[in-house]
C-alpha cells in the first residue's frame, strides 16, 4: 500500500472521461485486500458484474469495500458512511468515493510509516 495523490487521481479521470478510474479501482481493490488481510475483492469480477449489470454492481461494491475499508480502520460511521458511498455512486458521485478511499489510504499508510520510526 502506497501512498497517492487524490488531486492527481481526480484530475486525470475528469480529463479521460473516467477511464482512470479503472486504474483506480484496481489498485483500490488490491489495497483493500491487503487492508482486510484477505482476497475478497476482484478486479475482473467487478469489472464484469459491473459491465452485465450497466453498473448497479458498482454502487454495491462501493457500498461494502467503504464498509470493509472503515471498518477495518474501527470507524464506528462505517455503515452510514457506506450508505453515503453508495447514494453517491448511484448519482454518478463515484470520483468522491474513490477519493474518500483514498484519503483513508493515504491516512493509513502514514500511521504506519510513523510507527516505524
Amino acid at each position: 500500500m502506497k501512498k497517492h495523490s487524490i488531486l492527481f487521481d481526480i484530475i486525470l479521470a475528469l480529463l479521460t472521461a473516467g477511464l482512470w478510474n479503472i486504474w483506480v479501482q484496481r489498485r483500490q481493490i488490491r489495497d483493500t485486500n491487503t487492508l482486510i488481510g484477505e482476497d475478497k475483492y476482484s478486479f475482473l469480477k467487478w469489472g464484469i458484474f459491473s459491465l452485465l449489470t450497466f453498473g448497479i454492481y458498482h454502487i454495491y461494491h462501493e457500498y461494502i469495500m467503504t464498509k470493509d475499508i472503515l471498518s477495518n480502520l474501527n470507524n464506528d460511521t462505517a455503515e452510514l458512511l457506506s450508505v453515503g458511498a453508495a447514494v453517491c455512486s448511484a448519482f454518478g458521485l463515484w470520483i468522491l468515493v474513490d477519493a474518500f478511499h483514498q484519503q483513508k489510504f493515504n491516512e493509513r499508510y502514514v500511521d504506519e510509516i510513523k510507527s516505524l520510526s
